[in-house]
């Protein structure tokens, strides 16, 4: 076990934490915890009252790569989770969707309880647009593929996503904090958005 996992284990010994907490307290980057309650979530690890969506699936499920809509329904169905949360995670999946998001694995989602099931979600946490990432020789990409709008989450959901997409757009688009070479990649996140609206507003 690394010496994250024994790090963050020591903290949630007191009790719960969010995982903004944990990052601020332990001067982690959010991979690094993202990928460390993953590693501690084989079967089901405790954490106070932290579980991952790997490790849930791991333990009441088994349904691995299928995505987080998918294992939050069965995790809802089997009351491991509440209602809300399997919707809430729905919707945030559709949001990564739209915007880029290409690390949406299992430990990058994750539930809190006090008292064990049903959990709630626990707040977001790695959700950007991975897919304007810089590549390994440093330079940024020019262009996004088109999101795929998966017909297992509701025409509904969807909706309420690309609202929440284009509002994060807008935010991109008005900060100053961005350099000009960065400028093609919020091109590209802007088609990739309009393209998945287009295809929305056919559903149902």
């Amino acid at each position: 076990m690394s010496r994250h996992a024994d790090a963050i284990r020591l903290q949630l010994a007191g009790g719960p934490l969010s995982a903004r907490q944990l990052i601020d307290t332990l001067a982690i980057s959010q991979p690094t915890l993202s990928r460390t309650l993953a590693q501690l979530g084989d079967g089901i690890v405790r954490l106070g009252a932290v579980f991952s969506l790997s490790a849930l699936d791991a333990q009441f499920v088994g349904a691995g790569a299928s995505g987080w809509p998918v294992i939050a329904r069965r995790l809802a169905k089997g009351r491991v989770i509440v209602p809300q949360a399997a919707d809430s995670a729905a919707l945030w999946w559709a949001f990564g969707t739209l915007i880029g998001n290409t690390d949406m694995h299992g430990g990058n989602l994750s539930f809190l309880s006090d008292q064990g099931p049903p959990c709630e979600i626990a707040p977001a946490y790695d959700m950007s647009p991975m897919g304007c990432a810089p590549r390994s020789g440093g330079g940024l990409p020019e262009s996004m593929g088109d999101a795929t709008i998966d017909a297992g989450v509701s025409e509904e959901t969807w909706r309420a996503a690309e609202s929440l997409a284009h509002a994060f757009l807008a935010r991109v688009v008005s900060s100053g904090d961005f350099s000009r070479r960065f400028g093609p990649c919020i091109a590209a996140l802007e088609r990739r958005i309009d393209t998945a609206g287009a295809r929305i507003a056919r559903l149902g």
